[in-house]
């Protein structure tokens, strides 16, 4: 039973902290190609970069990637907890990316920004250039917000079975102490008996002056 037990540990451990770690990096990717993308919109005016969404809401999958690759190394139920509400607001968050970029995609060939070329759109169609850079940019900003949103949806899946099972389903151990990413070694406690043999320590809770409890590893 001791056995099954800490394979189950172990394999839940391992669950937590890979999935923890592989979707806070992707995350932490996906937010640092959105705000730079943002940027590179904001330069080249596209039909509404004035809105700055790729810029805010990657900042926010910026921040719920770190909580995740932080939770990989010590996933206390504080943490876990910080990381669930900020992989929730990251979901809303890619509703509002993927409009705008919808948004901007359809009023692109609308668009008369001058841009950082000073476009003025004049007939011999000297903008076209500058149109289709903002299309690429427009599409790569919502494929972007599309992964976030499939990532914070998986996050949001971790946390809760962390938080269900890994933690607080098993007596809370890893809530206090966090897990260091290794396995728990599992520990019985063991006393001395009248004829001098090991036994299992059953009872915690009455340890009287006849017996020496031993820790053995």
């Amino acid at each position: 039973m001791d056995l099954q037990n800490e394979s189950s540990s172990s394999s839940k451990q391992k669950y937590v902290v890979a999935g923890s770690r592989g979707l806070g990096g992707s995350q932490i990717l996906f937010a640092s190609l959105l705000v730079t993308f943002g940027i590179i919109e904001i330069v080249i005016q596209t039909a509404v970069h004035y809105a700055g969404v790729p810029v805010w809401t990657g900042l926010v999958y910026l921040v719920t990637g770190i909580l995740g690759v932080i939770s990989s190394h010590r996933n206390t139920k504080c943490l876990m907890i910080s990381l669930l509400v900020m992989s929730c607001l990251s979901v809303l968050m890619t509703f509002c990316g993927i409009t705008s970029a919808a948004i901007a995609l359809s009023e692109e060939h609308w668009n008369t920004f001058n841009g950082p070329v000073g476009c003025h759109y004049d007939r011999d169609n000297s903008c076209d250039g500058l149109e289709h850079a903002r299309f690429v940019f427009d599409a790569a900003n919502l494929l972007f917000a599309m992964v976030e949103l499939g990532l914070s949806i998986a996050t949001i899946a971790v946390c809760s079975y962390t938080l269900c099972n890994g933690c607080c389903g098993e007596g809370g151990s890893c809530c206090e102490n966090g897990n260091t990413g290794a396995s728990y070694q599992m520990q019985t406690l063991h006393e001395v008996g009248p004829d001098g043999r090991l036994l299992p320590r059953r009872n915690y809770a009455n340890i009287n002056g006849n017996f020496a409890p031993v820790q053995v590893v």
